[in-house]
């Protein structure tokens, strides 16, 4: 109840035909959250995606985005501008023209403990059943999962229905505040209740910075990482668990201070990395300009070496 107000439905549609003889064809339906409440809203970026214009990064004129706030279906409001997206982590920011909105709270997801209460609120199957409201506990996290186009890190798992329609909707805690933004359901004859949200710190870090900039600014160290070094491969070669580096950027931040190519990174302003995902989580904390200290052993003589790196930003 605490966070109904919070979640919206999401119906896309094409304009079809001529200047004189218009109609709208539905092409996708999900769920988002009010982010502010001069009208920014959240959802997921695969949501809206038929009505982006990847050249321009705005929305296509031969598509509407209708943002609708009430069960009833009532009250609704076009999205009148794409603020920005990152299709990496599937997350878009729209704005509608409202006032008084009720943002959503947001928890911080470092704190999840799993096996605690998760409520999914969306529209599971189209607008017609927004904000339906189902239970479960939270599965696990940090978790990675691959899908047919990509790989996406850092989710949260939930036993708490997600089916179609609930993409861009709300994973609550019992205190109805925000943990996650549900974004994939993984489904199979072999096994059930496997859902996948974006934890809340994740998507706060990267709406702030669509805010700011019109997309993510990711923050970059400009190194390639081998995602396949895990630490069995590490105890195999008598190496330490990292990060492993495969490639370098020319003249990127890594580059320019001394960092080579199968070198591993170990820790970061001396916490330890011992992994690629826990490289990128602490990546996700910094901003481009923070000057941040590796610690990096290198495989070819067997020294640990550190380095002052001053991080680059995304240019798009």
């Amino acid at each position: 109840a605490k966070a109904a107000n919070s979640v919206v439905g999401i119906e896309v549609s094409q304009i079809i035909g001529n200047k004189w003889n218009q109609y709208k064809k539905t092409v996708s339906m999900g769920s988002g959250i009010v982010y502010s409440a001069d009208g920014i809203i959240v959802t997921n970026h695969h949501v809206v995606e038929a009505a982006i214009n990847d050249s321009t990064r705005k929305m296509s004129s031969s598509f509407s985005v209708k943002v609708y706030f009430t069960t009833d279906l009532t009250e609704w409001a076009y999205a009148t501008e794409l603020l920005g997206y990152d299709a990496e982590n599937d997350i878009a920011v729209l704005r509608v023209d409202a006032e008084n909105l009720q943002p959503i709270e947001f928890a911080d997801s470092d704190t999840l403990v799993t096996g605690e209460t998760a409520i999914s609120i969306g529209s599971p199957g189209g607008i017609e059943y927004m904000n339906s409201i189902s239970e479960g506990v939270l599965s696990g996290v940090n978790r990675t999962v691959k899908t047919s186009t990509s790989v996406i890190y850092d989710l949260i798992q939930t036993t708490a229905a997600i089916n179609p329609g609930n993409s861009g909707g709300a994973l609550l805690n019992s205190k109805g505040q925000l943990i996650g933004i549900c974004v994939i359901k993984i489904a199979s004859t072999d096994y059930e209740s496997m859902g996948f949200a974006i934890n809340s710190n994740t998507v706060k870090t990267i709406v702030e910075s669509i805010k700011k900039y019109g997309y993510y600014n990711r923050p970059l160290i400009g190194v390639t990482i081998n995602t396949t070094y895990k630490p069995n491969i590490a105890s195999q070669q008598n190496w330490p668990a990292g990060a492993y580096v495969e490639d370098l950027t020319k003249d990127g931040a890594a580059d320019k201070v001394g960092i080579k190519t199968e070198d591993i990174i170990t820790k970061m302003n001396d916490k330890t990395i011992t992994s690629f995902t826990e490289l990128r989580r602490f990546m996700l904390k910094c901003n481009p300009g923070d000057t941040v200290k590796l610690e990096v052993y290198r495989t070819g003589s067997g020294e640990t070496l550190t380095f002052e790196v001053t991080l680059d930003g995304t240019e798009i």
